[in-house]
Order: C-alpha cells, then structure tokens, then sequence
C-alpha cells in the first residue's frame, strides 16, 4: 500500500475534479486577549465554496467577520429611548391642552352663565321700563284730555264772564239813565211809574197827593 502512495504520479493520465460534488466549508474563530477579558466580542470566518468566486479546484476562501462590538443593540436602545422621550413629551403637551381647554371650557361655561343671568336682568329692567313708558304714555294722555277740557271749559267761563260783563254794563247804564230821568221817590215797574211813600193816607188822600204830583196812584201803596 505504501508503494502504491509513494509511487510516482503518472502524469499521462487524466483526472477529473468536480467542484460542484466537492464542498468545504472552513470555520476559524480568533479570540484576542482583550475579547477573552471582556467577554463582549469575538471574530468568525466562514467559508463557503457555493458562494465563494471558483478559481480552481480545492480552493478555499476565508469570510471575515467584523471584530468591531455590534452596536445595533445600543443603537436600537437609544432610538426607544428618543422615542419614548418624545412620547413622553406629547403626553404632557396633550395633558397641558386638555387643563388648558378645561381652563377655558369652565371660564367660558361661567362667562355664558353670568351673561345669560345680566342678559335675563337686563330684559326684565327693559320689559319694566316699557311699562312705566306706556303708564307714563298713558297718563299723558289723560292729562293731556283734561288740560283740553279744562281749556274749553275756560274759554266757556270766559265767554259766558264776557256776556255777563257786557250785561252788567248795559244794566248800568241804563240804571244810570233811570237815575237820572226818574225823579225823587218814584219807581218804574214795567211800563208805569210808581211814587212810594212812608205815610199811610186813605185812598182819597192818595189821589190828591198823586194830583198834586200830576200822576196817577197805582193799585198799591205802602
């Protein structure tokens, strides 16, 4: 057997590799001293010969593996950390617009109030001075009425005053007319003039004095 491993190659025959039925796969792991202290890193390489660029065959082809600490894992710790900061601060603008809009909702609510209550007391002051307007209208109006009538009533009086003035004038003058042609001791009754006297005579005595007087005695004598 030994001869046969260590005979000469016989180069005039033809041997055919496939590749495609050969598949090696290498795997080499470096650990550096300060890897082994920490624990946090370590290298692989991987070699495939399906992926690997075929160049002959047999060959082998070594895939390095970053050694450099996988920061993916902080990174993605950070990126929630900023996320949920921002959460964070959208909870408390949202929890300040929600104190501020109930802030508001209740001054608003007791604006509306106090102003419905003014409004309702300004519509009872208007209804009640409307009244006391149309009272006053009112009462106005009366006056007005009774000044009218107390005005024709006047104008009566002061017609009626005028013809009792003109009256008492004419009765006047023609008082002093009879005062002046009526003598001493006579009276005028209707048409006829009467001499009244203070003494008692017969009615014999009284023809003579009214003779003597040149008139006629009337039917009664005092």
């Amino acid at each position: 057997m030994s001869e046969a491993i260590y005979a000469e190659p016989d180069m005039t025959k033809k041997v055919k590799f496939d590749r495609g039925e050969m598949e090696e796969r290498i795997v080499d792991i470096y650990i550096s001293a300060d890897t082994l202290r920490d624990g946090e890193t370590s290298t692989k390489r991987e070699e495939t010969a399906d992926t690997a660029p075929n160049n002959g065959p047999g060959d082998q082809y070594l895939v390095p593996v970053s050694t450099e600490p996988d920061s993916s894992g902080k990174r993605s710790s950070r990126v929630a950390a900023v996320c949920l900061g921002l959460l964070c601060v959208l909870l408390a603008g949202i929890i300040g617009l929600y104190v501020h809009y109930d802030g508001v909702s209740k001054s608003f609510l007791a604006y509306k109030t106090n102003s419905s209550a003014e409004r309702d007391q300004l519509l009872t002051s208007y209804n009640n001075l409307t009244n006391e307007r149309d009272q006053l209208q009112t009462s106005y109006n009366n006056l007005t009425e009774e000044r009218d009538q107390l005005q024709t009533s006047y104008n009566t009086l002061t017609n009626e005053r005028d013809q009792l003035q003109t009256e008492l004038e004419i009765l006047n003058r023609m008082l002093t007319n009879l005062k002046q042609t009526c003598p001493e001791g006579w009276q005028k009754f209707e048409s006829s003039w009467y001499f009244l006297s203070t003494e008692t005579n017969t009615w014999k005595e009284s023809r003579e004095d009214c003779s003597e007087e040149k008139s006629r005695p009337g039917d009664h004598k005092q």
